[in-house]
């Protein structure tokens, strides 16, 4: 988990990235505060969790998400 936390600090120590994650987040979850939140909340998840979250996913069938363009342009 340390090096998954060094990973994320040195992947959003430049402004720039950091901006374009809060943006990200901001988009799909409306948190952008989550930028500086994530290490601790990946922090509080033991591999008993992953481990369950792990089979609970390899229990449901594969999805395929097809996506086509608008007006029939190619």
């Amino acid at each position: 988990m340390r090096r998954l936390s060094a990973a994320w600090y040195s992947e959003t120590d430049p402004v720039a990235a950091r901006a374009r994650r809060a943006a990200a987040f901001e988009v799909l979850f409306g948190r952008a505060e989550l930028v500086a939140e994530l290490p601790a909340l990946l922090a509080a998840v033991d591999a008993g969790r992953v481990h369950a979250a792990a089979a609970a996913l390899a229990a449901c069938p594969p999805a395929v998400l097809g996506v086509e363009p608008a007006g029939g342009r190619p």
